[in-house]
This record gives structure tokens, sequence and C-alpha cells, in this order.
């Protein structure tokens, strides 16, 4: 307990006896910088390493976005093909998706390939298989928003009471029309993260669509 401020008394002693002759203090050595460790976009936010993300994280280049405050939330990449799954603002795990046929842009019509992009919420969940290679449970978006029937109905692609039974349902909280013009049914399944092979749906590799 003693050896402390003795060993502070002569540190201080030497720092006066410099100042007093004007002379200044030395530098020290500097320890080399340490070079910053990459960067792990998912794993070093706590999300879940569902087995395939260690190698991934070194291969993509994408931050996880700042959600506002709400309950469990899906964020879609489409450019870095991955799903977040979030509880409020906190990413709990992601997982590797492939998307429509022709993932570039965001979906317009039936038969386009593409993926929609845009805020959607989950509106249905199907436990049984429609297809074997969707795997056994599936998740339905509600596509068509209000913003793709308002760009079907300036377009013509819907007609006015089309365009109104999309709206309605928005509304009143329930699945909009599901064969319109503007397309259907996007789910998020399984069958596979790649290649980008769906009609526009996001798939997840066989057995990770009961997230």
């Amino acid at each position: 307990m003693l050896s402390l401020p003795l060993l502070l008394l002569r540190a201080t002693a030497t720092c006066v006896a410099y100042l007093a002759t004007g002379t200044l203090l030395p530098t020290l050595p500097q320890p080399a910088p340490t070079p910053p460790k990459p960067a792990a976009p998912f794993l070093a936010h706590g999300v879940k390493d569902t087995g395939v993300f260690s190698a991934f994280d070194a291969k993509i280049n994408y931050s996880l976005p700042a959600l506002p405050q709400g309950e469990t939330r899906i964020h879609v990449n489409k450019k870095a093909r991955v799903l977040v799954l979030y509880d409020r603002t906190i990413p709990r795990k992601a997982y590797p998706i492939a998307l429509g046929f022709a993932p570039v842009g965001h979906k317009v019509r039936q038969g386009d390939g593409k993926t929609p992009e845009g805020s959607y919420t989950l509106c249905d969940k199907l436990e049984k298989n429609l297809d074997a290679k969707y795997g056994a449970r599936s998740l339905r978006l509600s596509y068509p928003g209000l913003a793709d029937a308002k760009a079907g109905l300036a377009s013509k692609l819907l007609d006015q009471a089309t365009f109104e039974r999309i709206r309605d349902a928005h509304a009143r909280g329930i699945m909009p029309p599901q064969t319109t013009a503007l397309g259907g049914s996007i789910r998020i399944h399984g069958g596979g993260a790649t290649p980008d092979w769906t009609l526009g749906c996001i798939a997840l590799q066989i057995g990770r669509a009961h997230v």
C-alpha cells in the first residue's frame, strides 16, 4: 500500500524538475496502433449463427439497419440476399435467401419473377405443403400493398373496382385480393437459398421456414 504513493511522488518530482529548467518532457515511444478488426455485420450484433454466417460475414458488406421500436419484424435485403429477424429493435437471427428468378427491381405484375420491395405485413401462415419443394410451413405477405394498387391503377393494370377491393382490404387489416394482374401469394417459404429460383417469393433453406 505504501509503494504506490512513493512512485507517484517520484514521478511528480521528476516532472517539476523538467518544467523548472524549461526542458520539454521526453516523448515516450508509443505502441503501434492495433489494426481494426474486420467488421462482422451479423455476428457482432449478437445475431445467432445458424451455421452459415461465420463464412458469409467475410464475403459481403452489409450493415444491420436500425429499425424503429415495434414488435417482431423481418427485414429482407434483396441485394445481400439475407433475411434478418428482429425482436423489437434487436436482431436475433439471420438467414441467406433466394428471390424471384428476375430479382432486380420491384414486382409490378403477375409472372414478372420479381420479389416485391416495400413494407408489408405477414397476413397468413400455412402449415401444410402446397408442394414438397416449398417445405412444411410458409408465411404470406400482404402483397399487393396500397402503393402497388395505386401504381397498378395508374398503369391501367387494375380497374377502379379492383383497386378499391385492395384498398378496402388493407383498411380492414385483412388479406388483399391475391388473383389480380399484380400477382399474389408472395410468401416466405423453404426450398433452398441459392440460386434465385422462385416466382417472386423469398426462399430459405429447407427446414428453416418455421422461424
